[in-house]
């Protein structure tokens, strides 16, 4: 993982502002500083692992003082100490360890894989953000012009030019602009309070103007690879196959005897005994089904990391064809885009008459249904870049 964080390093610098403005790189930097899911599941992490390394050490001693008097009382006072200390085979020692170093391992990787959810989250904001802006400077641009038609067309039905039909459709027109207009600032409003939200309540403003450069993905088999190598769900479903194989050993080690030394005193009137004390506790039934349990669980984590492969390499192929079926659509949508000039002599024919308003709005509609649509392909191929490349969150 190490080896993709440099390059990744030198990517995220053409993307970030030099004069230190809060980029969408410095934004997932806050988040992740800030976010009170991602501070809690962090302490979690560390309270299991250590919760996985409790349970390893010996077991409390056990002391016991017994005191009679005897009857008749010229039998005198007798009493007994007992100290015991009971222990495992060493081999369980060693198993416990073992498997506690690999949960250790793997809630640190389902950390990890759960930090790159909440950053790409944040990342699939800043994303709809850029599009959000976009989409308000072509609905401004949209409303406006349909304001400057309606002024004209009041002015025309007040020098009895224009038709009643003509300036109400004018004017439904502003309307409808309008409207989108709003509906659009409300979902701009609504994504910086998720930002916001994901920022420990703390607002952030989103600098960037545009998407990232469009960029050439790495050849499948390539990317999967590195996915295979360091994709932390995969690496926790592949610790926790080999936490399982070691809670076998364990579960197969604890059906040794368990041992027990310790050190025993006596005395009576005039006698006094002190010698050492052995036992052995042999686990006929308290272990009966612990090992074929295990042996379950094993079978189901070898089954899981099978299955978990399956699905990373079914996600990424999902999401690579769509790159590339958005990327070639972007391209001719890119094409068609260009039409300032084509938007600026409707302008020019209907403020002159020689189309009617009618004619004006059933060209004019699909130039900016283009350019709209254009806004929304590009956000979804970042999009779609940003889940291909959360391995590098």
């Amino acid at each position: 993982m190490k080896r993709a964080i440099i390059p990744l390093l030198i990517l995220l610098s053409v993307w970030t502002a030099a004069d230190g403005q809060v980029y969408w790189q410095t934004v997932l930097d806050t988040v992740e500083m800030n976010n009170a899911s991602l501070a809690a599941r962090r302490k979690l992490a560390d309270a299991q692992a250590l919760e996985a390394r409790t349970g390893n050490s010996l077991e409390n001693p056990t002391i016991s003082y017994d005191r009679m008097w005897g009857t008749p009382a010229a039998l005198g006072v007798s009493g007994e100490l007992n100290v015991t200390q009971s222990f495992d085979f060493p081999t369980v020692y060693a198993n416990r360890a073992k498997l506690a170093a690999l949960r250790a391992k793997q809630y640190g990787y389902e950390y990890a894989a759960y930090r790159q959810q909440v950053l790409l989250s944040a990342r699939e904001l800043c994303i709809n953000l850029i599009a959000l802006r976009k989409q308000e400077a072509l609905l401004a641009r949209i409303r406006d012009d349909a304001r400057q038609t309606a002024e004209l067309f009041r002015k025309r039905a007040a020098a009895g030019d224009a038709t009643v039909l003509e300036e109400n459709k004018v004017e439904f027109e502003v309307l409808a602009a309008q409207n989108a207009y709003d509906l659009n600032q409300i979902e701009l409003q609504t994504a910086e309070k998720q930002l916001a939200n994901l920022n420990g309540g703390k607002p952030i403003t989103l600098l960037d103007k545009d998407f990232p450069p469009r960029e050439v993905l790495p050849p499948f088999e390539e990317l999967y690879a590195r996915y295979e190598e360091a994709d932390p769900t995969l690496l926790a479903m592949a610790v926790e196959k080999d936490a399982a194989e070691r809670d076998v050993k364990l579960s197969r080690s604890l059906s040794l005897p368990k041992l027990e030394l310790g050190y025993r005193r006596e005395f009576s009137t005039g006698e006094k005994f002190n010698g050492i004390t052995m036992g052995m506790s042999i686990p006929m039934f308290g272990n009966r089904n612990n090992v074929k349990r295990a042996q379950a669980q094993s079978a189901y984590a070898q089954v899981q990391l099978q299955s978990g492969r399956i699905d990373l390499r079914t996600r990424l192929e999902q999401l690579y064809q769509q790159a590339q079926l958005l990327a070639a659509s972007l391209t001719q949508y890119e094409k068609m885009a260009s039409t300032q000039t084509a938007v600026e002599m409707l302008n020019k024919a209907v403020a002159e008459g020689q189309i009617s308003v009618v004619d004006y709005y059933a060209e004019l509609a699909p130039i900016y249904t283009t350019l709209r649509t254009l806004i929304e392909v590009e956000r979804d191929l970042h999009l779609t870049y940003a889940r291909i490349h959360m391995l590098e969150l």
